[in-house]
């Protein structure tokens, strides 16, 4: 048997210890963290749009500290499917699978 799949890749699962998600994930539509891609993106010297993982991670870390201590791991939602179906923390090599 053989299994497909495919997702967003800019959805943010936060898994904590024992396969436990913290929250729910923030979509990549969610701009909640346009105030974190800003102080990234001038801190960085590129443009970083709030629907990526890492301002998703620092607005994680400034507005929900508590959750931010309990962050093991972060997996896209495609390498969390992977990861429950086989309990193995690993990133596709090509990175984002929207072909960017």
């Amino acid at each position: 048997m053989s299994l497909s799949h495919t997702f967003n890749s800019h959805q943010q699962p936060s898994p904590a210890r024992a396969r436990q998600v913290i929250r729910n994930a923030k979509l990549w539509c969610d701009v909640e963290s346009a105030d974190e891609a800003a102080a990234l993106s001038a801190e960085w010297g590129i443009t970083l749009v709030p629907g990526f993982t890492a301002s998703k991670l620092a607005w994680l870390k400034a507005r929900e500290p508590e959750n931010w201590a309990r962050l093991r791991h972060v997996l896209l939602p495609h390498d969390y499917v992977n990861h429950f179906l086989t309990g193995r923390h690993v990133m596709e090599a090509r990175g984002d699978p929207s072909g960017r």
